[in-house]
């Protein structure tokens, strides 16, 4: 009989679901066999779409780790068969991290352009924003807290 020190040491590593985006070249239009041999390559696990002329993968895919996940979503996109090329990653996260950038950059021309000072009313309603970002990925509030004590 084995002990559960023995069990543990056979058991498979620990998956986790990884959440990224693979930005596509080699065609230009979803057609059905595009999406047939994406997900008999094993693309089962992302979403297909296109955005400003720009194919993109959005995956959830499980792997032991983030690096495993997008290696292996890149071997079967490349290996689907259709001359499919996989020319950027976009790793989790980073279209909030755009967005509050954004939100920085907007509330820094704000400051700037007015050399008395900006309404108190104005800057709350941009933090506000920024606020309501944070709450939907809260691993870049502490970048976001150096900018504005920066800016002040």
């Amino acid at each position: 009989m084995a002990t559960a020190a023995q069990k543990n040491q056979h058991s498979p590593p620990a998956m986790e679901c990884y959440s990224f985006t693979l930005v596509l070249s080699g065609f230009e239009e979803i057609t059905e066999a595009i999406e047939n041999a994406l997900f008999d390559a094993g693309c089962d696990d992302a979403l297909l779409g296109v955005h400003s002329g720009s194919p993109y993968l959005a995956f959830d895919r499980e792997a032991e780790s983030l690096e495993e996940a997008i290696k292996s979503a890149i071997k079967n996109v490349e290996g689907c068969g259709q001359n499919i090329q996989v020319v950027r990653v976009i790793p989790p996260g980073a279209d909030t991290m755009e967005t509050i950038n954004a939100y920085l950059k907007m509330r820094r021309q704000l400051l700037l352009k007015s050399p008395d000072g900006l309404s108190p009313d104005a800057i709350r309603q941009v933090d506000d924003m920024l606020a309501g970002l944070l709450e939907k990925d809260p691993a870049v509030l502490k970048h976001v807290l150096e900018v504005i004590s920066q800016q002040k």
